[in-house]
C-alpha cells in the first residue's frame, strides 16, 4: 500500500494513453504538477454558456469584410471557426483540437503556457479543416477566450503572432476587455489595499520573458495574475500549489490507513463490506469508478477524511472489492 506510487502510476498511465510527452524519470512531486498543468490547459467537454465581448464583434466584422484576395478565404474560415467553436462548447463537445499542439507536452519549453498562467486565457486556432488526427490546421488568426466550468467568454480575435514576435502574446488590452465586459471575472484577483503597476507592453514582455509576476492596474484596482501566476521556471504557480495540496492529502491518507487499520475495517464492515485476511488499499481516479451521485455526496461530506481528495478527483478503494472507502472523522 503506497499511495504516492499509485499516484505516479496513474499520472504516467494518463500521459501514455493521451500521447503526452513527459520525462519518465521525473519524481512524483513534479509529475503531479505537470499533470495538473495538463488538466488546466485541456478543456473538459461539458456544455457551457458562451458570451461574446462587445469588442469581438468589431473583429468579426473585419474578418467578414476582408477584401484582400490572399487573406479573404482564411479570414472567412476564421469567422466560421469562431461560431463552430461556440457551437461545440455549447453542445459540450471536444474543442481541444483548436488549441495549441503544445498541450501534448508536459516537459520542456512547450509545456509553459504563459498566456494561460498569466492572463488566464486560452487561445484557439481559427480554422475548420483538420491537418492531423486531433488537431485542426494552424491558422493566421486566434481566438482569445477565458474558459470556466460553466461559461466561455470570447474576448477577441487577433492575427496569429509571427514566430519570435513575443510582444503580441503579452499585449494587455485583452485583460482590459475582460475587465470592461465581465468585471466579476477580475474581482477574485483584486488585492485590497495595494496599488498595481501600469506597464507598457514592452515592459510586460520583459517581465514575462523572465517569468516574473507582477500586480497590474486594471480599472483603478490592483489585480494579480488571473491564471495564478508563473513560477521561476515558467511553470504554473497555481498548479504547483495544487500539486502540493494533493500530495499532502495523499500523505495524510497514507498515515491514517497505516495506523488505523482496525478502525477502517470496522467502518467497512458497518457499511456491509467484509474482507477476510489483511486489508489493502489503493489510490485511484474517481472518474474511472463511475460512482453513483449518493456515493460522491458521502465522500464530499465535511466529516469524510477523503473530502478534499475527492474534490481533486481521487479516491481510496479497497483493493479486492474496488469499493471506495468512506472514513468518517469525528470532531
Amino acid at each position: 500500500m503506497n499511495f504516492r506510487a499509485d499516484l505516479e502510476q496513474i499520472i504516467k498511465e494518463q500521459f501514455d494513453s493521451n500521447d503526452i510527452c513527459y520525462e519518465a524519470n521525473m519524481d512524483v512531486d513534479h509529475l503531479a504538477a505537470r499533470y495538473l498543468e495538463i488538466l488546466n490547459r485541456w478543456i473538459v467537454p461539458s456544455p457551457r454558456n458562451v458570451v461574446f465581448s462587445e469588442e469581438i464583434y468589431d473583429s468579426l466584422g473585419r474578418l467578414a469584410r476582408e477584401t484582400e484576395a490572399t487573406k479573404r478565404e482564411k479570414a472567412l474560415d476564421a469567422w466560421r471557426a469562431v461560431f463552430l467553436i461556440r457551437f461545440l462548447l455549447e453542445e459540450g463537445k471536444n474543442v481541444n483540437g483548436f488549441l495549441s499542439k503544445e498541450i501534448k507536452f508536459a516537459k520542456g519549453g512547450k509545456s509553459k503556457d504563459r498566456l494561460l498562467w498569466d492572463f488566464g486565457m486560452h487561445h484557439f486556432h481559427l480554422c475548420t479543416q483538420y491537418e492531423s488526427p486531433g488537431f485542426i490546421e494552424r491558422s493566421d488568426y486566434l481566438l482569445y477566450a477565458t474558459i470556466t466550468q460553466e461559461d466561455a467568454f470570447f474576448v477577441d480575435v487577433r492575427p496569429h503572432p509571427k514566430r519570435g514576435d513575443l510582444i503580441e502574446w503579452v499585449r494587455q488590452d485583452p485583460l482590459r476587455i475582460v475587465h470592461s465586459n465581465w468585471p466579476e471575472l477580475i474581482e477574485p484577483y483584486v488585492l485590497r489595499g495595494q496599488t498595481g503597476d501600469v506597464l507598457t507592453d514592452e515592459e510586460k514582455r520583459n517581465l514575462r520573458e523572465k517569468n516574473v509576476n507582477h500586480v497590474s492596474e486594471l480599472g483603478g484596482k490592483a489585480v494579480f495574475s488571473i491564471g495564478g501566476g508563473m513560477a521561476s521556471d515558467g511553470s504554473s504557480s497555481a498548479c504547483r500549489m495544487w500539486a502540493d495540496r494533493l500530495l499532502h492529502e495523499i500523505d495524510q491518507h497514507q498515515r491514517y490507513f497505516d495506523e488505523y487499520q482496525r478502525e477502517v475495517r470496522s467502518q467497512l464492515e458497518a457499511s456491509g463490506t467484509k474482507i477476510a485476511g489483511e486489508l489493502d488499499f489503493q489510490l485511484v481516479l474517481l472518474e474511472g469508478l463511475n460512482p453513483p451521485a449518493v456515493l460522491i455526496d458521502s465522500l464530499r461530506e465535511d466529516r469524510c477524511l477523503s473530502r478534499d481528495l475527492c474534490r481533486m478527483g481521487f479516491v481510496i478503494v479497497e483493493t479486492i472489492t474496488r469499493r471506495p472507502v468512506i472514513v468518517s472523522i469525528e470532531g
